[in-house]
C-alpha cells in the first residue's frame, strides 16, 4: 500500500510570532483582551512565544485535552490571521501610505452608505496627502474616486476632460517610474556584484542606462524617476569602474532624500539603503573619515525614524549592521590592519545571529569570507579556515555564487600556509572539476589553480620562488583586463603572491598599496571638485601604481 510522504508541519506561525517586537505583542494582547469568552488562542500564542525552535508534537501534547487540537491547523490559521489583523491596526497610521489605504477604505464605506458629500471631503484630503508624499498609486485611486463622488464633475464635457486628463497623467507618471525601476534592475542583472564584466554585459547595461537617462529628462520633476535614475547611475558606474562617478551619483541621491523630508519619511528603508551604498563608495575610494561620518548619520537616522513600534525598524537596523561591520571590516583588510579587523568578529557573529533572516546568503558569505581574510592576514590560519569553511559548508547558491567560489580558491591558500599538501591535491582536483563545468569560468580561476598545481611539484626554495614569480607576471597581465581586474579575489591573491615573492609582511604590503590607492583617488576627487575638465586620463605619476591594485573592491 502506498503511503503519503511525511510533511513537515508549517512553522509560519512560529516565525511570525518570533518576529514580533515587544510593542507588537503588547498591542496583540490588548486587542485580544477586548474579546469575550475563553481565549485558547492566547494560550497557544504564549506557548509558541516561549519556544526557541518550533516543535508541533510538543504543542499538541501540551494542549492534548483541548478541543482545538483536533483541528490544529485551523487553530494555527485562526491565530495567524488574528496577529496580522492586530498588526494592521497597530500600524494603521504609522506613515502616509498606511493612512492613504485606510482613507480609501473609509471612502468606499461612506460611498456605499450614500454619504457622498462626506466621501468627497475625504477624497480631497487623500489627494493632498498623496501629492505631498509622492504616493502615485494612492493618487491614481483618489482621482478615480473623485469622479465617482462628484456626480456633477462627470456630467459636463469640461469635467470629464479634466478628470480623465488628470487620471491619465497620474497613470503615465506611475508607468514612467516603473520603466525606470525596471531599467535599474536590468542593469543590476547585467552587471553582477564583484564579478568580471564582459564587453557584452557592459553594452547591455549601457542600453538600459541610456533609457533611464532619457526617462529622467522627460520627467525631471518626478522624485521617483530621479531616485531610480541616480541608483542606476551608481550601479552602472561601479560596473564601468568609474568610482568617482558612482560616488557622485549616490551622494546626490542621499541629498535628494534629505531635501524632501516628507518623501523621505515614506521611504525610510530606501534612504538607509542609499546611505549604505554611499558608505560602500567611500570605502572603495579609501575615505575612512567619510565612511565614519556616514555610519554616524545612519545610526542617528535609525534612532530617529526607527522606534520599536515601526514595522520597518528591523530592516533599518539590518542596513546599519551591514554598513557598520561589513564596510569597516573590508576597509581594515585593505589597510592591512588585520588584527584590528579580527576584533570585529564577536560583533559580526552576534549581528548575523540577530539579523540573519534578513540577510541573503551572499552577504552572510561575504562576512565570513572577509573575516577569513582578516585572520589569514593576522597569521591565524586555523581561525581563517573556520570562517572560510562556514561559506563552503553550504551548497553553492543558484545566484551570486562568487563569494562561495572565491572561498574555494582561498581554501587553497589557507591549507598551503597550514602545510596540508596532501589535502591540497584533492582540493585542486575537486576545484578543477567544478570550475570546468561553469559557463563563467575566468582566467583568474585558471591562474590560481595552475599555480597551486605547479607548487605541489616543486621541492627547492628556488623552484618555489620561480613559480611565485611566474604567477605574479601572469596576474600583472590579468590586471590589465578591464573585465577581470575588478574582482576582489585578484587583489587578495596578488598580495599573497607579492608577500611570498618579496618576503615582506602581508600587512605592510597592504598598507603600502592602500596609501598609494588612497592618494590616487583623493587626487581624482580634488580634480572633480575643482571642475577640472581634463580628468579623462590617469595622472602620469600614478599610471604604474594604478595597475597594481584593482579599482573596485
Amino acid at each position: 500500500m502506498l503511503t503519503q510522504p511525511f510533511m513537515k508541519p508549517s512553522d509560519d506561525l512560529f516565525q511570525l510570532i518570533q518576529s514580533l517586537t515587544k510593542g507588537e505583542k503588547r498591542h496583540f494582547r490588548l486587542t485580544a483582551s477586548l474579546q469575550k469568552g475563553k481565549k485558547q488562542y492566547l494560550r497557544l500564542f504564549d506557548a509558541i512565544e516561549q519556544m526557541e525552535q518550533y516543535d508541533e508534537p510538543a504543542l499538541k501534547q501540551q494542549f492534548g485535552n483541548e478541543r482545538f487540537v483536533r483541528q490544529f491547523n485551523v487553530a494555527k490559521g485562526y491565530l495567524y490571521n488574528l496577529i496580522l489583523k492586530s498588526l494592521r491596526g497597530c500600524y494603521a497610521d504609522y506613515n502616509a501610505n498606511a493612512q492613504a489605504k485606510d482613507m480609501l477604505k473609509s471612502i468606499a464605506i461612506l460611498f456605499e452608505k450614500g454619504l457622498t458629500p462626506q466621501a468627497a471631503k475625504l477624497v480631497q484630503k487623500l489627494l493632498a496627502l498623496a501629492s505631498e508624499h509622492g504616493l502615485q498609486l494612492a493618487l491614481i485611486e483618489a482621482l478615480y474616486w473623485q469622479g465617482k463622488v462628484d456626480d456633477r464633475l462627470l456630467r459636463t464635457e469640461e469635467g470629464v476632460t479634466q478628470n480623465f486628463t488628470e487620471l491619465y497623467a497620474a497613470v503615465e507618471q506611475y508607468r514612467t517610474a516603473l520603466v525606470a525601476e525596471e531599467s535599474l534592475f536590468r542593469i543590476r542583472l547585467a552587471l553582477p556584484d564583484d564579478a568580471p564584466r564582459t564587453a557584452g554585459q557592459l553594452a547591455e547595461a549601457s542600453g538600459w542606462m541610456e533609457q533611464i537617462v532619457a526617462i529622467g529628462k522627460a520627467a525631471p520633476n518626478s522624485l521617483n524617476v530621479q531616485f531610480w535614475g541616480l541608483l542606476g547611475r551608481f550601479l552602472f558606474s561601479i560596473g564601468e569602474q568609474d568610482l568617482v562617478a558612482a560616488h557622485n551619483a549616490i551622494a546626490r541621491l542621499v541629498l535628494m532624500f534629505e531635501q524632501h523630508p516628507a518623501w523621505c519619511r515614506e521611504r525610510a528603508g530606501s534612504y538607509m539603503m542609499a546611505l549604505h551604498n554611499l558608505a560602500a563608495s567611500q570605502r572603495m575610494l579609501y575615505d575612512e573619515e567619510g565612511l565614519e561620518m556616514t555610519i554616524a548619520k545612519m545610526r542617528h537616522s535609525t534612532e530617529l525614524i526607527c522606534a520599536e513600534t515601526r514595522p520597518v525598524g528591523l530592516h533599518l537596523r539590518t542596513y546599519l549592521f551591514l554598513t557598520t561591520c561589513l564596510h569597516r571590516l573590508r576597509l581594515l583588510n585593505r589597510m592591512g590592519e588585520f588584527h584590528q579587523a579580527t576584533l570585529l568578529a564577536p560583533q559580526i557573529n552576534q549581528g548575523i545571529e540577530e539579523y540573519g533572516n534578513h540577510l541573503p546568503d551572499e552577504l552572510t558569505h561575504a562576512y565570513h569570507l572577509a573575516l577569513a581574510e582578516s585572520y589569514f592576514g593576522a597569521g591565524q590560519y586555523r581561525q581563517a579556515l573556520e570562517y572560510n569553511n562556514r561559506v563552503l559548508a553550504s551548497p553553492p547558491p543558484e545566484l551570486r555564487r562568487l563569494a562561495w567560489e572565491n572561498a574555494r580558491l582561498f581554501n587553497l591558500m589557507i591549507h598551503y600556509e597550514l602545510g596540508n599538501i596532501e589535502l591540497i591535491e584533492h582540493l585542486i582536483r575537486s576545484a578543477y572539476r567544478y570550475f570546468s563545468q561553469q559557463p563563467n569560468q575566468t582566467q583568474f580561476h585558471r591562474i590560481v589553480l595552475s599555480c597551486f598545481r605547479r607548487l605541489l611539484r616543486m621541492r627547492t626554495p628556488q623552484e618555489l620562488q620561480a613559480i611565485f614569480d611566474r604567477t605574479q607576471q601572469e596576474l600583472a597581465l590579468l590586471r590589465l583586463d578591464p573585465y577581470e581586474s575588478s574582482m576582489q579575489e585578484v587583489h587578495r591573491f596578488g598580495l599573497w603572491l607579492a608577500a611570498k615573492t618579496t618576503g615582506e609582511n602581508l600587512g605592510e604590503l597592504s598598507r603600502k598599496e592602500y596609501d598609494v590607492a588612497k592618494h590616487y583617488y583623493q587626487q581624482l576627487l580634488r580634480q572633480q571638485q575643482e571642475g577640472d575638465q581634463n580628468m579623462g586620463g590617469q595622472p602620469a605619476e600614478f599610471q604604474t601604481a594604478a595597475m597594481e591594485y584593482p579599482s573596485v573592491a
